[in-house]
């Protein structure tokens, strides 16, 4: 069985979350009275996260689990 990796230590993950983060602040920022961002640090943050999940699909070499160990152990 081939090695999985924990999604958690994922660059393609992490790349999606701050993209994630980014698209739902932006949404909610008014609606729940947040404090605003300015747009040129909120476009930073989403471009880095959209270039890290590429970076991190191009490097990638194992598919992602849940653990390190493949499936899980059961007893």
């Amino acid at each position: 069985m081939k090695e999985k990796k924990a999604f958690w230590k994922s660059k393609t993950f992490w790349g999606m979350v701050v993209t994630a983060i980014v698209l739902f602040y932006q949404a909610l920022e008014q609606a729940l009275g947040l404090p605003p961002i300015p747009d040129e640090v909120l476009k930073l943050l989403g471009a880095a996260g959209l270039l890290l999940v590429g970076y991190g699909r191009a490097v990638a070499n194992k598919p992602l689990g849940l653990s390190d160990y493949g499936r899980a152990r059961t007893r």
